[in-house]
């Protein structure tokens, strides 16, 4: 049977405070001192302030036969499944590496077709005397004169066939106490599934606007629903800036139906 709580001055365990905030949500959490062998007796609901739920409770060894009860509660909140608001949001903007294939380059942009139909040779025929040459589409032979061409040539001939460029990623977080779409019985969830955003895998305006970059140019990414340590909920949503995006030929494709 458990053993009662003890008021301060007794022998026994007992309650010496009360704190009223846990991180992103309402919780208490409730601390007991007293003989060990007490405190590992101890009815714990009994000191589950009303209204709350417990999440954890952890014994300690303080010595001296002594040690330390510590409950930690939370109140959940329950009801519409779509009545849920963020109880914190955070945004972080990073610079991504996105590769790129080495004929793509920019400054290759006005002698791109003889790069292709270089690539496109067989590779014994590509290269002679520390020429270049390429076949066209009737088969003949021609030499690579363009220097921007030949440079291309050059590099890709040392192995460089890649190039990188960095583009900034925005990245919002979102904390709630329960995830939209989802409805809470304390400690379980009785209907729904996460409600996820509309707009993933299209072209999407994101959180903030950077200056610079078209905000027509943002390719949303998809949703992540995660469960945190402490029973709330993160929803993950991440932009990636794409510089040719929107209006690309093939931009329809990730475009919302309205946009098209």
């Amino acid at each position: 049977m458990a053993v009662p709580m003890h008021k301060i001055g007794q022998a026994g365990a007992v309650e010496t405070g009360v704190s009223t905030e846990l991180a992103d949500k309402d919780g208490k959490t409730v601390t007991l001192e007293g003989p060990y062998s007490d405190l590992a007796d101890e009815d714990i609901d009994d000191h589950v302030p009303s209204g709350y739920e417990r999440v954890r409770a952890t014994l300690t060894p303080t010595g001296g036969g002594m040690g330390r009860l510590t409950i930690n509660c939370i109140k959940y909140d329950s009801g519409a499944a779509e009545s849920f608001e963020p109880v914190r949001e955070t945004v972080e903007i990073d610079m991504e590496e996105v590769t790129y294939d080495l004929v793509d380059h920019r400054k290759l942009q006005d002698v791109r077709a003889v790069c292709e139909k270089w690539l496109a040779t067989d590779a014994e025929k590509r290269v002679d005397d520390e020429k270049f040459y390429y076949t066209d589409g009737d088969g003949e032979e021609h030499e690579v004169t363009d220097a921007m061409a030949k440079r291309f040539c050059a590099a890709y001939m040392a192995g460089i066939k890649q190039f990188v460029r960095y583009y900034p990623v925005i990245v919002k977080h979102s904390i709630y106490k329960n995830p939209p779409g989802l409805a809470r019985t304390k400690r379980s969830f009785k209907a729904g599934s996460p409600r996820f955003s509309s707009d993933c895998g299209v072209f999407s305006s994101p959180p903030v606007t950077l200056s610079g970059y078209a905000n027509a140019n943002w390719f949303k990414g998809g949703d992540r629903w995660h469960e945190r340590g402490d029973n709330t909920w993160e929803l993950t949503e991440k932009w990636t800036y794409t510089p040719d995006g929107s209006g690309s030929e093939h931009a329809w494709i990730y475009k919302k139906e309205d946009d098209q």
